[in-house]
């Protein structure tokens, strides 16, 4: 995988966070009704801690994609790439966990996060075969 892939895969995981950060204002607005009617099966704390671990899921995807593109593109970051790579493994390994902990236990659930771990390990693979451009030492 070269700069090519992991423009692709940083694509994906741009288009991903921006689905996300809009899912999240969605829910938002729309639990905030819910809560004000008193339909909505959880206490007020979980609902802002739920969703805002849902948006600092979002922005670590954005931040990822935005920094990916940018190693691919111009070469710079990688290490910045890395450690973001890092974050979101472990963000989602770690929102992964707490789901299947809770009982959500689905097919769809279950494949949405193991593709999830597998798009951010495709990223980090890529992120380690981009060589950064280094200019060449001038004497």
């Amino acid at each position: 995988m070269g700069r090519k892939g992991l423009k692709t895969v940083s694509i994906v995981i741009l288009v991903i966070g921006v689905f996300c950060l809009l899912v999240c204002i969605a829910v938002g607005w729309g639990g905030e009704q819910l809560l004000e009617e008193k339909n909505l099966a959880m206490s007020l704390s979980d609902f802002i801690g739920s969703l805002a671990l849902s948006l600092l899921g979002a922005g670590l995807a954005l931040a990822t994609g935005i920094l990916g593109l940018r190693l691919a593109v111009q070469g710079k970051g990688a290490c910045a790439c890395k450690v973001m790579g890092v974050l979101l493994l472990v963000f989602q390994a770690a929102s992964s966990v707490i789901n299947l902990l809770g009982g959500d236990r689905s097919a769809e659930s279950v494949l949405s996060m193991i593709l999830c771990v597998l798009l951010t390990m495709l990223y980090l693979i890529g992120v380690f075969c981009v060589k950064a451009d280094v200019p060449a030492l001038r004497k």
